[in-house]
């Protein structure tokens, strides 16, 4: 990655995502309680054995949350920060930032824990209830990764109480924290989030779930793969026209696909303008793996949507300012010209899988009327459930309804496209 001019940062998610690790020190701490060992066997517990919490996350799981009011949980942390720097060392790369995760700790965590009651009840330090507790955690970490010289990053929720409240950044010891702004529903009123922390101090990643997360289908189609909480799909052009230094303007639909007109009439409040820009670090693109089972299926999700990614991370265009249409319809065209006549091939010279979009058909005056998102795509024909196929024209007599169809580049083919062509 280094000879390449990639920085790995390392995710750590904590405290909630944690199931794996907290089940793991749970059976460690069976496995040293059970030869004698009780002080080894507390070192790196990251759940409290009296917590009567109840509480079910996102993905449904009802202990996925490390206990933060644990000495022992701060031990594991140091621990496993210990170990990663030891890791980089030896690949003779310097570990500069700490990922700590931070997001989607579920309401209700800790509210039965024995351990933070005794910690509410304790003087001075800070915490009087469970609404302290996650920047206590924050804290904690910005405290352990300061003295090892890492600066902090976390995803936006795990760095704010609530949709507009950010913890107080003075609080923290790292030079460097670094949000990673995500949940963007626009109609959840939560669009603003990446410039209330910007404008608090935070360094912050744009990491819009509406526009740049790949693991979103590439069109609205139930026969593609991928979520959509976020949006209902992110196709090449879409994540082309994200406008990183003009925010407020992607606010395009909601996950419905309803046309939004005016964004601050939908949440029903002003929203924040941008007063410290110099704090936006830039655009990430993220893909979650868990409904992605190959190495294919991921490069598929990934390009070329990454690569529309980089063109808008690089290079700012002139109708970013203005939301200019017109400009932006142009800039698409000469873009997908070049993915079609030379990106793609490059992929595809290198072995790599690539999405193509398949193609639109319309039927008119009996007359298959067929084209492509991107130009310059072969448009193939099969009229025998795909047994055998041929080029179709953009525009041929209506075929019998149990026409099949695809789009082709080189070796690489696009979803086959069944449609109802009955009168």
């Amino acid at each position: 990655a280094a000879e390449r001019y990639i920085e790995v940062i390392p995710e750590i998610d904590l405290p909630g995502h944690a199931r794996a690790a907290i089940v793991a020190m749970k059976a460690r701490y069976n496995r040293l309680m059970a030869a004698g060992q009780p002080q080894a066997a507390s070192q790196y517990l990251l759940s409290d054995p009296n917590d009567s919490s109840t509480y079910l996350s996102v993905q449904n799981y009802n202990d996925n949350s490390a206990n933060v009011c644990l000495p022992s949980t701060y031990a594991f942390v140091d621990k496993v920060v210990y170990e990663l720097q030891q890791m980089y060392r030896q690949a003779g790369i310097k570990l500069n930032i700490f990922h700590m995760g931070g997001d989607e700790v579920a309401n209700g965590s800790w509210l039965g824990s024995a351990a933070c009651q005794q910690l509410f009840s304790t003087p001075d330090n800070g915490v009087a209830g469970v609404a302290d507790l996650k920047p206590y955690f924050v804290s904690r970490l910005a405290d352990i990764t300061q003295k090892r010289g890492l600066a902090l990053a976390g995803w936006e929720d795990g760095l704010m109480y609530d949709q507009q409240n950010t913890f107080n950044r003075s609080q923290f010891a790292n030079e460097r924290v670094i949000a990673n702004a995500w949940d963007n529903i626009w109609e959840w009123g939560v669009g603003d989030r990446a410039y209330r922390l910007a404008n608090n101090g935070y360094q912050v990643i744009l990491s819009p779930g509406t526009h740049l997360y790949f693991d979103h289908p590439h069109e609205a189609n139930p026969a593609e793969r991928g979520y959509y909480w976020a949006t209902r799909f992110s196709s090449i052009d879409k994540v082309f026209g994200f406008m990183p230094d003009n925010l407020y303007a992607n606010a395009d639909t909601t996950r419905s696909g309803a046309l939004i007109t005016d964004l601050e009439e939908l949440v029903g409040r002003e929203m924040p303008a941008l007063k410290q820009a110099e704090n936006i670090l830039g655009i990430q693109g993220q893909v979650w793996s868990e409904t992605i089972r190959t190495a294919e299926q991921l490069e598929q999700m990934i390009y070329p949507r990454l690569l529309a990614l980089a063109e808008r991370a690089w290079h700012k265009a002139g109708w970013e300012t203005n939301n200019n249409s017109i400009q932006r319809s142009q800039d698409w065209q000469r873009f997908a010209l070049r993915l079609s006549q030379v990106e793609l091939g490059r992929l595809a010279a290198n072995n790599s899988s690539f999405y193509l979009p398949p193609p639109g058909v319309k039927l008119s005056a009996e007359q298959l009327k067929v084209n492509t998102a991107l130009p310059f795509l072969t448009t193939e024909c099969s009229t025998d459930q795909g047994q055998n196929w041929h080029a179709c024209p953009a525009a041929a007599p209506a075929q019998p309804a149990t026409l099949w169809l695809r789009s082709r580049l080189g070796n690489t083919v696009s979803r086959t496209v069944i449609p109802d062509l009955r009168p």
